[in-house]
Parts: C-alpha cells; structure tokens; sequence
C-alpha cells in the first residue's frame, strides 16, 4: 500500500534519479534520552543557496509506538508544536513527555507548505569523516557508503524498514580541489524526489566546490559533481532520519493533529505500523503547496491538484 500511495519511498540505484531546524534539531540526543519524536524542518539554519531551495517544509518522525500531537499555537506565532504528550509538556528525563516547538515561518523565507508524517527515527553520526577512496573521484565523485574495516555496518545507517526519510539528511564535506585548495560545504538533502536532491552551501576555503549533490535513500551513497577532478573528499555526516518498523511492527502509533486554529498546509501521514490512527481535530485547510514543490511530497497520493492535498495512510 505504502507503494502505491508514496511510490517513491524504495529505490535502488545511487545514479541520479527521481524521486525526499529555524532548527536543525532541536535537543541533541546526547544530552537526554533518545527520543520518540523528532522534527527535520528545511531550510535549516545552515548555510544554503536560496536561488535553488526549494519551498519549506517539515519532516515529523514518531518511533516505538508513539503517540504523536501537532498544534499550531497562537502564541508566539507563527509557531507549530509537536509532542508526544497531549499536555505539550517537555522533559528531557523521560520520552513520554517531550515537546518541540518549531517556526511556521523563517527568516526569509514563506510559510511552511507541507507536514510530512512519517514512521521513524533520528540517526546522530559519532563515527569518523568518510575518506573518498582515489578510485572513486572523478568530476562525478561517488562515495560508498561501505567501511572496509567494518563491511557488515555501513557508516550512514539506514534504519530497518526503507532506508533514510527524504529531506533529512544534512552532512559537510572537506574538498581539495584540482588545484590544491581546500573548501568545505554543508550538504542538505533538501530536495526529495529531485535529480539532484541535496542543496550545497559553502561553509569557507577558496578552493572549487561541486556543482550538484545526490544522496540514495537505499543505500546511503552520495554522489559530488565537480566541473574537474579533486584531489581528495571527505563526507563527514551529521544526522537524518531513518524509517523504522514496518507492517508486521506490534506497536501500532497514533498522531493526532490537535484541536485550534486552521492549518493551511499540505498534509501528508505516512504510518507504516498496523493499526495505527489518524485524526484531524484542527481545520486542515491544506491551501498550501503546489507542483513545483519538491517531487515527493507532491506526487504523494497520484494527486491531480497539489493545492489542497491531503494524504493520510495508517496502515
């Protein structure tokens, strides 16, 4: 079903294809318990090109049977909070009462224009920066997400169920470029169901950047274009999120959308555990969002008109 309803969810190939905080996130999973929720929001605060962003949304993830609350709140506004308590309560001791508040509008950009539900997890790389193998640069550089020192683990961590979550990725990357100057960039899968789904911005350094950036949601393996060779590339990843579980999970989750004021954006809910539920108690207006917007929110569902596009599957 899941297939049918989010076609672009399981791909194989690293080639480019198509097919997916003012935070970045928003407590580190260090410093408390590992979460049930989480909140990927784009643009982030990082450096990006807004010339080839596109529109702004958030990723929504709830994990270990959860129960998910999403409110817009009055006050301060234009906010959301999510949470995985129905008082809205925050404490960083305990998963039960956690609450993330996140901006309906960034500093210059629009509103949000799409919620994506989806069942998962964050993932916070600890491990060291991915050296590009020499065999493996080029003007399109590829690097494999395998650890030779470890083949059964692959350093990006891909979850048990399908993979990354589009639009969440987010690593920097250390260049040297055929000239001998180094730069380093962010990378930020900020484009899901694009050719090109990451978007790349400059942290510093004056040496050559690439051009374009892909990520594979199946496999972890990112791909550099450079308009020539490099002499060395590291990826040094820094979070995403996973899908986790999967029909046969039996822990069933339930979101709600909380009683108040009228959510005008796209709505797309992703539940892959059995029996999990669904319910709007909000006026979900759903007048944001358009075709132009990044490939797989919009083709979610087959819709024939993105504008008002609600796509809800509990399994």
């Amino acid at each position: 079903m899941l297939d049918r309803i989010f076609p672009s969810r399981r791909r194989s190939t690293v080639a480019p294809r198509k097919r997916r905080e003012e935070r970045l996130h928003l407590q580190r999973l260090e410093e408390r318990l590992p979460m049930a929720i989480e909140v990927f929001q784009y643009p982030t605060d990082r450096p990006y090109n807004a010339s080839t962003a596109p529109s702004n949304y958030a990723v929504l993830l709830m994990d270990d049977g959860t129960t998910g609350f999403l409110k817009k709140n009055a006050t301060p506004a234009p906010t959301f909070t999510y949470a995985s308590n129905s008082q809205f309560l925050d404490d960083p001791t305990t998963i039960s009462q956690e609450a993330i508040t996140f901006g309906e509008k960034l500093s210059s950009w629009n509103f949000l224009e799409t919620f994506y539900v989806a069942t998962g997890k964050k993932i916070t790389y600890t491990g060291a920066p991915i050296s590009v193998p020499q065999q493996y640069l080029g003007k399109d550089t590829f690097i494999p997400n395998f650890d030779p020192l470890n083949p059964l683990v692959p350093p990006i961590d891909l979850g048990t169920s399908d993979g990354i979550v589009p639009g969440t990725f987010l690593a920097t990357a250390s260049i040297v470029d055929n000239t001998g100057k180094s730069s380093s960039i962010w990378l930020l899968a900020s484009n899901p169901g694009g050719n090109w789904n990451m978007t790349i911005g400059k942290i510093g350094g004056d040496g050559a950047v690439p051009t374009l950036a892909d990520i594979s949601e199946t496999t972890g393996s990112v791909i550099l274009r450079f308009a020539e060779v490099p002499q060395s590339v590291s990826l040094d990843p820094f979070s995403w999120g996973v899908y986790t579980g999967g029909a046969t999970d039996p822990k069933p989750q339930s979101f709600t959308l909380f009683p108040g004021q009228n959510v005008t954006q796209r709505f797309l809910a992703d539940l892959s555990r059995n029996e999990s539920t669904i319910s709007i108690n909000s006026p979900l207006l759903a007048t944001r969002g358009s075709a132009t917007d990044p490939g797989f929110f919009s083709g979610a569902g087959d819709a024939a008109g993105q504008v008002g596009q609600v796509v809800l599957d509990g399994s």
